[in-house]
C-alpha cells in the first residue's frame, strides 16, 4: 500500500505540473518557443558611408637656380691669299665675324699658317657690337716655297648668367577618402 501512495502522489503531483504548465502559456500569448525565419520582404539594404585613409603620388613643384655658361651665337667665314717672294711665303688671313646676339662681346680669331718648312699662329681679338660684323685681318711671312696651309677658330664671349626652373617631384601623400558599405535591416 505504501507504494500505491506513492505513486497516487507523485501522478497527482505530476498532474498539478502539467496544469500548472498549460495555464502558464495560455496566460503568456507572446512567448514563442519557436522562431521562423523572416521574409526577405522585410528587410532593406542600407548605404553607410565610413571614412578610410589611403596614399597617393602627388606631383609636388619645387625651384633651382642654375649657372648657364653658353657661348655667344656667331657666323664666320675666312679666306687666304698666298705669294711666294724667295724662300719665303707671305700669307694673307682674312676672317669676317658677324655677332648674332643683342649684347656686344669680345671674339678672339686664331688663325694658323704652315709651309713646308714652318708653321705660325696668331691671335686678334675684337669687340664686336650686337648684330654688327667684324674683319680679322693678319699677315705673316714665314719660311717655305709651297705647301701651304691655313685654318682659323673662332672663340666667342660667353655669356655667364643664372635662372630659375621649376621641377617636379613625386610626393606620397595621405588622404581620407569616403567609402560606402551596403548592408541589409531586417524589421
Amino acid at each position: 500500500m505504501r507504494g500505491q501512495i506513492g505513486l497516487i502522489v507523485f501522478l497527482v503531483i505530476a498532474l498539478l505540473v502539467v496544469s500548472g504548465l498549460f495555464v502558464f502559456f495560455l496566460l503568456r500569448p507572446n512567448l514563442t518557443l519557436y522562431t521562423t525565419s523572416q521574409s526577405m520582404d522585410d528587410c532593406y539594404d542600407v548605404t553607410i558611408p565610413y571614412t578610410t585613409t589611403e596614399q597617393y603620388i602627388d606631383q609636388e613643384p619645387y625651384t633651382v637656380v642654375e649657372s648657364v655658361r653658353r657661348d655667344f651665337n656667331y657666323r664666320s667665314d675666312g679666306s687666304y691669299t698666298s705669294v711666294v717672294q724667295g724662300s719665303q711665303i707671305r700669307i694673307q688671313g682674312h676672317v669676317e665675324v658677324k655677332n648674332l646676339e643683342q649684347y656686344s662681346g669680345d671674339f678672339t680669331v686664331t688663325m694658323y699658317f704652315s709651309t713646308d718648312k714652318t708653321s705660325v699662329t696668331r691671335e686678334k681679338t675684337k669687340r664686336i657690337d650686337g648684330r654688327d660684323t667684324e674683319s680679322f685681318d693678319i699677315d705673316v711671312n714665314i719660311l717655305g716655297t709651297h705647301d701651304v696651309r691655313w685654318r682659323y677658330t673662332v672663340e666667342p664671349e660667353r655669356d655667364d648668367f643664372s635662372r630659375s626652373v621649376t621641377l617636379t617631384r613625386d610626393v606620397v601623400k595621405l588622404k581620407d577618402v569616403v567609402r560606402y558599405r551596403t548592408e541589409q535591416k531586417c524589421y
